[in-house]
């Protein structure tokens, strides 16, 4: 079985960002891998290895599990700056790096990404953080890093020979002391000195190991807090970004309202020009008066609720009188229809054909109507001579003689000129003769199929009639 260290199969290909990947990976760097089919076996080993000798730092990758993996690697991670030939270290470098993403400046960054600078700035976990230098000072990553530990250790020892001279030089002039036989008063007073305050150094100690004690522990909840309150920042953050954007919403909602109301009252306004046009085209002696008092009651109250609250009453009484003419208009309607069904009048004043009547009432001028009236005169004058000339030349005239026999124009026969089908003057024609039977001196009969359409005959009421 070979084992491998993650550092020792694993380059970096760009020395900018060396530091940077030392210090991210930190103890990941040193985990083993072993071929998938040995990861089962080096897992056993490695649990009494690490129980017997307390091994704390080391882990072994699953190359079995992570080779089976798809990993997402950004284009400017860490991962694409990092070469191996080996496949499951470069699953693992992949899982590790893909999506850390290398940027020129941290202060752009935000959201859930993670992205370091190269100069060690850290931004993960919705924080921002410079990595420690000591997690890079000694390189492990790379052929070559051998070398550079012995150049770094090498230094360090440098470094303490460097200390142990320093403090040769400060014991030398001491050594003259050492030298001689007998030692001054001033020497002895001044032992006595160091070696009473000597005795009260583990006192000292104690309490400077206290205070560090104290500090660290203020420290800790200090950083707790800190990190306490940046969570609750993050979600007030977060709530406020929310609330912003349902502002944004509510605000594009209350402008659509605004362009709806702007609408409305345009219509409303044209609406209200419009029933004042009607209003003085009926009483033009009163539209100003009505609009002035209306405007003076306004500027009294304050308000228009005010004004209708004042006007509910009489507003009232004008619905309770609406109610009764409507009422009398129906049931005069009613006995009409009765009397004359062929011309009935639809009875319901919310119906599109009510308004159209209506309105076709208000705009027929008096010249029209009269000229109608005279028409309809002619057209029963006609219908009538017609048939008293038929009953002068019936045996109803005869000297001496009576007849049973109706007098009468069949109109299915074409005995009354131009009243065939699809004529105009069928419906004048049908109305005056409903009319003229609704005074008792004709009677009629409807043509078979061809009811409340076409008359067949038109029959004199005698008596009635030579009374008139």
């Amino acid at each position: 079985m070979q084992v491998f260290i993650l550092a020792d199969i694993i380059s970096i290909t760009d020395s900018i960002w060396v530091n940077v990947i030392e210090g991210y990976l930190r103890r990941q760097k040193l985990y083993l891998l072993v071929e998938p089919k040995h990861y089962r076996e080096a897992v056993r080993i490695f649990k009494e290895y690490s129980r017997e000798n307390r091994c704390y730092h080391y882990r072994i990758v699953n190359t079995d599990s992570i080779l089976t993996e798809r990993m997402q690697v950004f284009d400017n991670s860490l991962a694409k700056v990092v070469a191996t030939n080996h496949s499951a270290a470069r699953k693992y470098a992949d899982y590790l790096l893909g999506r850390v993403e290398c940027v020129e400046s941290i202060e752009t960054i935000s959201g859930r990404r993670t992205a370091v600078t190269a100069d060690g700035m850290l931004y993960t976990g919705f924080t921002t953080a410079r990595m420690n230098e000591a997690d890079w000072r000694m390189r492990y990553i790379g052929q070559d890093s051998i070398a550079q530990q012995i150049e770094e250790t090498e230094r360090l020892l440098n470094r303490e020979k460097d200390g142990i001279s320093n403090l040769n030089t400060m014991i030398s002039p001491l050594q003259t002391w050492v030298d001689e036989k007998t030692l001054s008063d001033e020497f002895l007073t001044n032992l006595e000195n160091a070696v009473s305050g000597a005795k009260k150094l583990p006192e000292l100690e104690k309490n400077c190991d206290k205070l560090h004690s104290q500090i660290l522990i203020i420290d800790d909840s200090y950083a707790r807090q800190l990190e306490k309150e940046q969570k609750q920042i993050n979600r007030e953050l977060s709530d406020l970004r929310m609330q912003g954007k349902a502002v944004v919403r509510k605000i594009g909602e209350l402008e659509e309202q605004h362009r709806a109301y702007d609408a409305l009252s345009e219509e409303k306004e044209q609406a209200w020009e419009k029933e004042r046009g009607h209003f003085a085209v009926v009483y033009p002696e009163e539209d100003e008066t009505v609009v002035g008092r209306y405007e003076n009651e306004l500027r009294q109250k304050g308000s228009a609720e005010k004004l209708q609250l004042d006007f509910e009453p009489a507003l009232a009484q004008t619905k309770n009188r609406l109610n009764n003419l409507t009422q009398d208009f129906r049931q005069k309607a009613e006995i009409f229809n009765l009397r004359h069904p062929s011309a009935s009048i639809n009875t319901d004043m919310s119906s599109d054909e009510w308004r159209k009547s209506y309105d076709d009432i208000k705009s027929v001028q008096l010249e029209e109507f009269t000229e109608q009236v005279e028409k309809a005169k002619r057209r029963a004058e006609e219908i009538l001579n017609h048939l008293l000339d038929r009953y002068e030349r019936s045996g109803h005239c005869l000297p001496g003689k009576s007849s049973n026999r109706r007098v009468a124009i069949n109109m299915a026969r074409g005995e009354y000129s131009g009243y065939r089908e699809n004529d105009p003057c069928v419906i004048e024609v049908n109305h005056v003769v409903e009319a003229l039977a609704a005074e008792g001196l004709v009677s009629f009969f409807w043509r078979k199929g061809y009811e409340g359409w076409l008359l067949d005959k038109v029959c004199l009421e005698t008596l009635h009639s030579l009374n008139i």
